[in-house]
């Protein structure tokens, strides 16, 4: 009898523990942390395919329209990956530079292809980073260009930007449309990702920034004093590497489940802070309750 009773007082007090963090479920999550290697390597079939599962969950319908607008977007010289990134981004920054503002909340709800059918039928309708970011991802997604969209972390004012792997040149390329910045090139022309452009700021480079100027593209030297430089870049909050962007689908009761109780995830953290995965120790508590809790009702 006592050691039922020690055994159900064990259970109510995990029981508790499990209630606390399912409360505090988002210090548990399952967290992927990635260096720099991981990260900036060469992108080959498997990694493509990693970071293109966002494309998957659209219809094939949907991929089918947006090639057509693609299409019309590219002139006949632009073969390259390179020169259809840069198409796609002027295309995209003219089209709805004069609607950024506070977005709507219809737009959060609905798939890219979507999104830029509603903007391009509305002058009301807003956009904000996230949803720059969205459509180029899926129409860079709909030409076969490996992309992702990465979060930058910043406290009460996140800013969402992409990059685009280019095979021809082996490099992951920064494309931040919100501040009209198509692409970042270094003194020798090398082109920048989001790390090496953020150490270039820090060591205050002068960096060439590809830019939409009307209907041409033009290369300036980029402006330290831009606001969004200091309050994004300069820092160093984490980075979230998406490679899974359909909100609907990802905020799904059963994919919620999923990841409460299993190791997976939608994104790759790169952070340079010490950091601790809190997930396992949920697991091993559940896993103790359950176990517990069999116990007791097969002795009854």
């Amino acid at each position: 009898m006592k050691k039922n009773k020690l055994l159900i007082s064990i259970i109510i007090l995990l029981s508790v523990t499990n209630l606390g963090i399912f409360i505090f479920r988002d210090y548990f999550q399952y967290q992927l942390y990635s260096d720099y290697a991981s990260l900036y390597g060469i992108c080959d079939k498997k990694c493509h395919e990693k970071w293109g599962k966002t494309v998957r969950d659209y219809p094939q319908n949907e991929i089918s329209e947006a090639k057509l607008i693609t299409h019309s977007i590219f002139k006949l010289k632009d073969t390259s990956t390179l020169s259809k990134v840069i198409a796609l981004g002027s295309f995209i920054y003219n089209k709805f530079k004069d609607q950024t503002g506070n977005t709507s909340a219809i737009l959060q709800s609905i798939s890219p292809l979507s999104q830029y059918k509603k903007l391009s039928s509305s002058d009301t309708l807003n956009l904000m980073c996230g949803q720059f970011a969205q459509i180029f991802s899926f129409f860079c997604w709909s030409e076969g260009i490996t992309n992702r969209t990465i979060e930058i972390m910043n406290a009460g004012d996140h800013h969402v930007v992409n990059e685009c792997y280019i095979p021809e040149k082996k490099q992951w390329l920064l494309i931040d449309l919100t501040n009209n910045q198509l692409l970042l090139q270094d003194q020798e022309k090398n082109y920048l990702n989001l790390l090496d452009f953020k150490k270039k700021i820090k060591q205050i480079t002068p960096v060439l920034v590809w830019q939409v100027k009307n209907d041409s593209v033009k290369i300036n030297q980029l402006d330290y004093s831009a606001s969004f430089i200091n309050t994004y870049y300069l820092k160093n909050n984490p980075l979230f590497y998406y490679y899974q962007t359909d909100n609907i689908k990802v905020y799904q009761l059963k994919n919620k489940i999923k990841r409460y109780f299993l190791p997976v995830t939608w994104y790759e953290i790169y952070d340079i802070h010490p950091h601790k995965n809190f997930f396992f120790i949920k697991e091993l508590i559940f896993l103790l309750w359950l176990i517990l809790l069999c116990f007791l009702l097969l002795r009854k």
